[in-house]
């Protein structure tokens, strides 16, 4: 529920939370489990079902917020889904230097949070601290970690995707703007703080680029670094 409303959470829904692409259409696949007591878990199975399914239903973005070992199966699918021009986008394990499964598979998306230490070196860094987002039973909370930022990008792809629909997932991925393809020691003039919290995307840059029109009301990171504070 957090991961979907920082996607695509309908602007007015009385939470005064809206998602990064709030017109988009949100296929659920619920292929995780949880006991209650330990940590969200998920299968070979189980997630070949809900990959499949999305393939087979024509989604244009997929978001994995997960991370476990690679597995045969699914990366078949994740070619499968490639040649059909899907964008996947995984979440990056701070505790594996490559990132993990499937953020490390080839065509696959990487996004990091505010950890940056052990991010892989080709990860995208969206905000992953103290996000505010929907939750079960019509409310709303804070949430952190690599799985909610990689959320921000998912959401970005597809709002590029319902600007361009003929786009290819290719087209897609180049879309997306960040702050400086050298990352944070190249933001010269913003806080490290801001930058930590904020990630390197820069959605203003990604929609104008997109549309030849500004289309925020705030400026981008982009233009922060031109200020000193």
């Amino acid at each position: 529920t957090a991961v979907a409303g920082i996607i695509a959470a309908r602007a007015g829904n009385g939470l005064v939370i809206a998602g990064v692409a709030p017109d988009a259409r949100v296929q659920a696949l619920r292929a995780c489990w949880s006991d209650g007591a330990g940590p969200t878990r998920c299968n070979t199975f189980t997630l070949g079902k809900a990959l499949n399914f999305a393939i087979m239903n024509g989604a244009k973005v997929v978001n994995l917020s997960l991370s476990g070992p690679a597995d045969r199966l699914l990366q078949t699918l994740l070619d499968t889904a490639a040649v059909r021009g899907m964008v996947v986008v995984g979440a990056a394990d701070p505790l594996r230097s490559d990132g993990g499964f499937p953020a490390s598979y080839p065509g696959v998306i990487a996004v990091a949070g505010t950890d940056r230490a052990q991010a892989p070196a080709s990860a995208l860094f969206a905000p992953g601290a103290s996000i505010p987002t929907t939750m079960p039973g019509a409310r709303w909370g804070f949430v952190s970690g690599p799985s909610y930022a990689a959320a921000h990008v998912a959401g970005l792809a597809a709002l590029l995707a319902q600007l361009h629909p003929s786009a290819n997932a290719a087209q897609l991925r180049e879309s997306i703007r960040t702050v400086h393809q050298g990352g944070a020691a190249n933001t010269a003039g913003v806080p490290g703080s801001a930058v930590a919290q904020a990630g390197n995307i820069d959605a203003c840059a990604t929609i104008a680029r997109a549309t030849g029109a500004c289309a925020c009301s705030c400026p981008s990171i982009s233009a922060m670094k031109a200020s000193r504070p």
